[in-house]
């Protein structure tokens, strides 16, 4: 008895590993603007301090 050999009616998609570039640069935007305002409050209070 011969068997016949089906094809899949659809492919298996590729395995995604890693990350996308435009969720790379919104990590980055982000932790950019964390570090912006952790400076500004750093730096800010330094220029208070120096004022008293």
């Amino acid at each position: 008895m011969k068997q016949a050999h089906r094809q899949p009616l659809r492919r298996v998609a590729r395995q995604q590993s890693g990350f996308s570039l435009m969720e790379i640069l919104i990590v980055i935007v982000l932790i950019g603007m964390v570090v912006a305002f952790a400076a500004n409050q750093i730096l800010g209070g330094a220029d208070k301090a120096k004022w008293q």
